[in-house]
């Protein structure tokens, strides 16, 4: 199985565009760049992107004068990163233990002192928790599977991306290993996927849209997405 699973092959890349081209919202940004650290793939693809937006670039763009200081401000700004990523790695987790987050998203959670992030039950053996990100058009979540679990059958109401970070899961489309990222939107087809490693399955998803649900027993799951 590639480690770029998806169910929509031109969704994907162009998702990948978006990201080279610096157009993704803050959480999609950071699942992208969590798939990146585990596809090589993928990479080659995002560093295809580049180069050829920087080759338009440099034919439709004339080249300005920098100004004086200039080498000596990006240095700064670079020491200003540095820092900060030393700092990120000194602070307390707020989340569980256990979960599985990559480091290029760990950066950028909101950390609220005095307060820790826990695992939560929404459906019969699946845990979660929202990452907490300053984002206003899409919302992240966190999502344990115990073996043979899954989700109700669902359709979706906006961009969904999921990345599996460990085990696997199924759906009627294929099955998805460590590294996949599935892209789904409001033209996918309805899907019902559930955990098919003897480990169950744990993955993050990025919303911009409310799930919707076949099953109207199931309307309480899609109310913990609304946002």
């Amino acid at each position: 199985m590639s480690h770029n699973a998806m169910h929509c092959r031109t969704s994907y890349e162009v998702l990948l565009m978006e990201y080279a081209a610096g157009s993704l919202d803050l959480a999609q940004r950071l699942i992208v760049s969590a798939h990146l650290t585990m596809s090589p793939e993928a990479r080659r693809h995002v560093r295809d992107c580049e180069s050829i937006g920087a080759a338009l670039m440099e034919k439709s763009c004339e080249p300005v004068a920098m100004s004086e200081g200039s080498l000596d401000s990006v240095m700064r700004r670079l020491e200003t990163c540095d820092n900060h990523q030393q700092h990120a790695q000194q602070r307390r987790r707020p989340f569980p233990e256990d979960a599985l987050i990559p480091t290029c998203i760990e950066e950028y959670i909101i950390c609220t002192p005095g307060k820790s992030l826990h695992w939560r039950t929404i459906y019969p053996g699946m845990d979660s928790f929202a990452l907490p990100l300053a984002c206003r058009r899409s919302n992240a979540h966190v999502f344990r599977f115990s073996p043979g679990a899954g989700t109700p059958r669902h359709r979706h109401g906006g961009l969904e991306l999921t990345l599996i970070l460990d085990g696997a899961f199924a759906d009627e489309n294929d099955i998805y290993k460590q590294g996949s990222l599935i892209v789904m939107d409001t033209d996918s087809a309805a899907h019902k996927p559930k955990a098919c490693d003897t480990n169950g399955c744990v993955c993050i998803t990025v919303f911009s849209g409310n799930l919707r649900m076949e099953n109207p027993l199931a309307r309480l799951f899609s109310s913990f997405f609304r946002f």
